[in-house]
């Protein structure tokens, strides 16, 4: 599968480029400049509109089976839908920490296409597990890209991660509905977590470009500048830099634009003492060690 324009007979421009909303803070208005330069850059100035992301913060009352910051990004999210969905159309959904490929406009087109008919959500990037054999076929599937420049697609299998995706508007009402059960019940785990549930039990489908048109901003260790813009703020207390690091490795190398020895050089310098984390830091340094040799 190729972006429109790529492939024999293709045309440019050919499938519509989906509106939608970005979630952002009051507060975090330095995550809201990064992440409008990364629209303007990508093609979607004046389609992905800001939405007031609710502030976890300044909950009151009911408890929660999460963290304040995983509530509000919870609610934050349920909100961006039903805003979403009164559009009438599909439409796209962005966290303010995401980074988006060159040419992201037409990615999205491409899932307009020939995807998201198939879908209840299509995501441009996710987490994924450290499962060597599991990273061993994605390898594989970027050698495909890299031959032939022709994309995969993820299907039933969603682990984690809602920086960047587009929703079905004919299955959005489901997935709304959905999602207000689980604030029902008490937000029992994070809302990407909630949703992989809903993907792993058959409730909803999901499919993933691979490799990835998106990613997010990742803070370094002993880098200041720009720390503000990619911390996390919705993790648990004591989810350090260092395990964000480790955890988003895999996402991250298989990103189409990643600055690969970039991201080698601050793996290689991770003060890594937590044996927790050895076995997952090893595997990131053996992807990155074969992306970087073939």
């Amino acid at each position: 599968m190729r972006p429109p324009g790529t492939g024999p007979g293709g045309k440019e421009g050919a499938a519509e480029v989906p509106s939608g909303f970005y979630i952002n803070l009051d507060r975090s208005v330095k995550r809201r400049q990064a992440l409008e330069a990364e629209i303007a850059r990508s093609g979607l100035s004046g389609r992905d509109r800001r939405y007031t992301a609710k502030d976890g913060a300044t909950l009151k009352g009911r408890r929660y089976g999460v963290s304040p910051g995983e509530a509000g990004c919870f609610l934050s999210h349920l909100g961006a839908l039903e805003a979403g969905q009164r559009g009438g159309r599909h439409f796209h959904g962005l966290e303010d920490d995401a980074v988006l490929a060159r040419g992201f406009a037409g990615y999205l087109a491409m899932i307009m296409d020939r995807l998201i008919d198939h879908f209840v959500i299509v995501f441009t990037d996710m987490l994924l597990p450290s499962n060597p054999a599991f990273i061993g076929d994605c390898l594989k599937f970027h050698d495909d890209y890299r031959t032939s420049g022709a994309f995969n697609v993820f299907a039933g299998h969603y682990w984690a991660c809602l920086a960047s995706y587009v929703v079905n508007i004919n299955a959005a009402e489901k997935l709304i509905r959905l999602l207000r059960k689980g604030v029902e019940d008490g937000m029992p785990k994070a809302v990407d977590l909630y949703l992989a549930d809903l993907v792993a039990s058959g409730v909803i489908t999901a499919g993933c470009l691979f490799p990835f048109v998106s990613s997010v901003r990742l803070p370094y260790p002993g880098k200041t500048k720009g720390l503000d813009v990619a911390q996390t703020t919705i993790a648990r207390p004591g989810y350090s830099v260092i395990e964000r690091l480790i955890v988003d490795l895999p996402r991250a190398a298989f990103y189409i634009d990643a600055d690969l020895p970039a991201l080698r050089a601050a793996f290689a310098a991770l003060p890594v003492t937590n044996p927790r984390l050895r076995d997952d830091y090893l595997n990131g340094a053996r992807l990155l060690d074969a992306l970087l040799t073939r």
